[in-house]
């Protein structure tokens, strides 16, 4: 799988992640709750911006995503991602199935 984000900081700077990732649902048994993970390469970190993620090399670096989230019904679901030790994402889903 692949998603590609346009950060607020500059919408025009092309950036992708490409990643596997896995969700454990009914987190200590409370059957909302839910934890879930990816792990990647991003792409997207160069010129003034390449020290900003580590190991990056010509633009690639590694990358991992986990967060904690709560499915609100069989569709819908927020999740709190960290971002190492610089910020948190919030994402809300709705599945499409």
């Amino acid at each position: 799988a692949a998603s590609s984000d346009y950060p607020l900081r500059d919408v025009y700077k092309r950036q992708a992640y490409a990643y596997v990732g896995r969700r454990h649902e009914a987190l200590m048994d409370v059957r909302p709750l839910f934890f879930q993970w990816s792990g990647g390469i991003i792409y997207g970190y160069r010129g003034q911006y390449a020290d900003k993620v580590p190991l990056n090399v010509g633009g690639f670096s590694p990358g991992l995503l986990v967060g904690l989230g709560w499915q609100f019904d069989r569709r819908r679901s927020a999740v709190v991602h960290l971002l190492g030790d610089a910020a948190l994402m919030f994402q809300f889903s709705v599945d499409l199935r």
